[in-house]
């Protein structure tokens, strides 16, 4: 009888280290997929060539599907039109995107000269816009983001160049 103890006891002792061993392999989380974003400027915003006829200033507006606009004495040249900026968004689980951007920026030529860039909206729309991505580490959201030129009076002929910076906040 009391050989049957013992194997009893062994028993139970085998079932405690089997059910601890169960524990350690089958407590590991499945392997997620990356959470990175890469965001990829494609193409800079561009307004094309247009010019003030008499001095007196306007504006320049680029929406973000390259059409332009113009107020003011300001005349484009429809040989050289502008291009919106590109943005190409890869980010894997379909989040969702936040944008936010300073809503101005200047612009400097090398005469010295400056005129306003105002950004905005995207095609998402403007700032602070959320919007998803495609649940597929392949597939590349483009971003097409516009813009308007201020153009004070009396402003000198010139390229005039600056940056703007536009952040992406995954959801």
């Amino acid at each position: 009888m009391k050989s049957l103890y013992k194997y009893d006891t062994y028993i139970k002792l085998l079932f405690l280290v089997a059910l601890c061993y169960t524990k350690k392999t089958s407590g590991q989380p499945p392997v997620l997929p990356q959470r990175a974003i890469t965001v990829y400027a494609s193409q800079n915003l561009n307004f094309g060539l247009f010019y003030d006829s008499d001095g007196s200033g306007g504006s320049v507006t680029l929406d973000s599907q390259g059409n332009r606009t113009v107020t003011g004495t300001i005349n484009t040249l429809p040989s050289y039109p502008g291009t919106p900026a590109l943005f190409e968004i890869k980010l894997c689980q379909g989040r969702a995107i936040t944008i936010s951007y300073q809503p101005t920026s200047i612009l400097t030529a090398a005469n010295g000269d400056e005129i306003i860039l105002e950004i905005g909206p995207t095609q998402k729309g403007g700032n602070g816009a959320v919007f998803a991505t495609e649940n597929n580490c392949n597939f590349i959201t483009i971003l097409r983001v516009g813009g308007t030129l201020i153009i004070p009076p009396n402003t000198k002929a010139g390229i005039f160049s600056g940056d703007f910076e536009i952040s992406f906040d995954q959801q």
